[in-house]
Formats: structure tokens, sequence, C-alpha cells
């Protein structure tokens, strides 16, 4: 975790701020342009291909740069995304130590600030895997409908949240929005069951986790720096279907999740990877 942020700031520095100082401020707030003494207006924007809005210069090769900047710095936060099997996924950030659907852990290494379950299916509600991430303090948080179940391992967090989808959220100092995650035309994962994936707000960047899901209207309108979506196919997306979904929402950087083992072949990824378009890169994380 120091080894990624010391990269993080290194990378920071020499490619991503430099970007920034050339993009001078005038004295009322405008901004300088690629003349000396011109003001040029602020025009609002969504950036075509990384998911965000904010102010660009109206200068062709200045909306470049900034936008590479964004992509750079998407790039460099999933530097502190694992994910091992199936959907089970840890996120270090400055708030923590974030794991989503713990699920089969080699290893016990306690040190779970917060705990993320987006349902109760055996591969993302494990309570022995739980147990072998959680600590003292752990918070815990889960579907509003599966808090019952969640009773199971009471005994070993801190404090049990719930959260229903289509919210926003801040829990515990940790910034959430929550995303319905469901199937279209199967029969697992019920609109009507209250399931989510979850949008980590963090360092400035939108980590959209999306659970076992569909393309659906909901997450087509998500905006995120980084996507961690199920490709394995049968329960979900294929990953032609989740590929389609990127396409869409078009994130800096996207993960595939949940193939290689409970469903779906670790070729898959392959499949996904060949399907995204440019500019989102796609990076394999699974570990076994």
């Amino acid at each position: 975790m120091a080894a990624d942020r010391v990269i993080y700031q290194l990378y920071y520095f020499f490619m991503v701020l430099p970007v920034f100082a050339k993009m001078p401020r005038g004295g009322n707030g405008e901004d300088i342009g690629p003349e000396k003494g011109t003001v040029i207006r602020h025009e609002k924007f969504e950036i075509s291909g990384v998911g965000r809005t904010g102010t660009w210069y109206n200068n062709t090769q200045s909306k470049r740069e900034l936008r590479s900047a964004i992509i750079r710095r998407g790039i460099i936060m999933a530097l502190n995304i694992t994910v091992y099997t199936q959907s089970c996924i840890k996120i270090s950030c400055d708030e923590g130590v974030v794991y989503f659907d713990p699920f089969r852990m080699k290893e016990s290494p306690h040190d779970a600030d917060y705990i993320l379950v987006t349902h109760d299916h055996f591969d993302h509600f494990s309570p022995e895997d739980i147990d072998k991430v959680s600590k003292s303090g752990t918070i815990l948080i889960v579907p509003e409908k599966m808090l019952a179940k969640a009773g199971e391992v009471r005994h070993l967090v801190k404090k049990i949240e719930t959260v229903s989808a289509g919210q926003k959220r801040v829990i515990e100092g940790l910034n959430l929005e929550t995303v319905p995650a469901y199937n279209l035309l199967k029969p697992f994962h019920p609109k009507s069951a209250g399931w989510v994936g979850y949008i980590l707000i963090t360092d400035d960047k939108r980590i959209y986790v999306a659970g076992d899901t569909d393309a659906t209207k909901e997450n087509k309108q998500v905006k995120c720096d980084i996507a961690l979506i199920p490709i394995g196919g049968k329960y979900t997306m294929d990953a032609r279907k989740a590929a389609e979904l990127i396409n869409t929402i078009c994130p800096s950087v996207a993960i595939p999740t949940h193939y290689g083992s409970v469903v779906g072949s670790m070729g898959d990824a392959k499949v996904f990877a060949d399907h995204v378009k440019a500019p989102t890169k796609v990076e394999i994380k699974l570990q076994y």
C-alpha cells in the first residue's frame, strides 16, 4: 500500500500536475488563452470517453491534455485495487481498506475498515471470509433487505449499516452511491430483491463496483472513472454485453470480475478486452 502511494505521488507530480500547470488563471478567475493576455471564457463540457464533467479551455489542445490527465489519474487509482477471485475486491484509499464481497480468501489479513456486500448469494456474502478480513472496528454495509442474514456476522464487526438502491450516503466517513443490480430476463437477481452495486467516491474518483447485474437503464447512466463489471455470463452479463456497457459509460479503466471460477472461463477476460473501445483501458486483475 505504501509503495502504491509512492508510485501515485510520483506519477501525479510528473505526469498530471504539469498539465494543469499549463493552464494559468486570470485575475478574475478567467482562463488565460494560448496567446499572452488573451482571455477565453469557460465552457461546460462532458469529456467523451472518461465520464466526467467540468470546465475546459476553448482550445483543442487543452481539451486533449485535460482528457488525457483524467484518464491517467484513473489508471493510477487502479493501482490500489486488487481483485482476488469472483467479485472479491479490495480497494486501498484515503478512507481506509475497503472490501467488496470477500470470498475464498487464501489469507486472513484482518485489515478491513469497511466491508461492502452487494447481495446475499454464497459467493458474495461469505461469513467465513468476512471473518478473515474483519477486525474490531470494521463497518459492514449491506442491502437493507439482507439485514437479517447479515446478523450471522454481527459478532465479527463493529457495526452493520444498510443501504437501498439509488441512494447517496456518507457512512462512517465513506462516501457512497448505490445503483440497482438486477437481471432483465433471468430469475437469479430480481429487481425486487433490492440488491445493489456501489459507487465509491474517493480522492475525487468514482469507482463503480457493479455487483451481479445485467446492463440496465440505471447502470447505463453511471458516471465513473473506474468500473468493475461482471463478465462471466449465466447469472450476469457475458463478456460482450459487459463490453457494450463499458462502451456506453466510458470509464477511464474497466476491470472485469465474476468469471473464471464459479462461472465463466479465464478466457472471458480477453473477449471482454477485445470488445472494449478506446480510450477506456482494460486492466485484468483477477488473481485466481
